[in-house]
Order: C-alpha cells, then structure tokens, then sequence
C-alpha cells in the first residue's frame, strides 16, 4: 500500500524515524511531545497531545514509528 509522502496530502499514514523529541508543557500544564519525523521523502514537525508516559510507550531519537495524522 502507498502512503502519500510527508506533507504531499491533508493526511498521512506511514512509518516515520524520530529525528527528535522534546518533552513539553501546554500553558495549563498538560504534557505533549514535539517530534521533528522524517521519511524518505522529508521531514514534518509534529505533536503528540495529552502525552502520558508508561514504560510501553517512551520515545527517543532514532526510534521509528507508525504514523497516522493529518494537517491543521
């Protein structure tokens, strides 16, 4: 299955490495992630909302991970 490239549509679905990842507070204090993620055809800013951190689910740099979003 072909996916659109990173910023070619209004949504994408595809694996993505994790070029970086900062861990960030909303202004009421709620927890996010800001990645910058990248794929063979790019690269795209991106958040991850309402982050909540358990063992399964801690990202780093240089992960790859399966992506599905769309574009605000």
């Amino acid at each position: 299955m072909n996916f659109p490239a990173i910023g070619a549509g209004p949504s994408y679905e595809g694996f993505c490495l994790i070029k970086s990842v900062d861990k960030k507070m909303t202004a009421k204090g709620v927890p996010y992630l800001d990645l910058i993620l990248a794929d063979n055809s790019g690269e795209i800013s991106a958040k991850l909302w309402d982050y909540k951190e358990t063992p399964s689910n801690k990202f780093k740099a240089f992960d790859f991970v399966k992506v599905r979003g769309s574009y605000v």
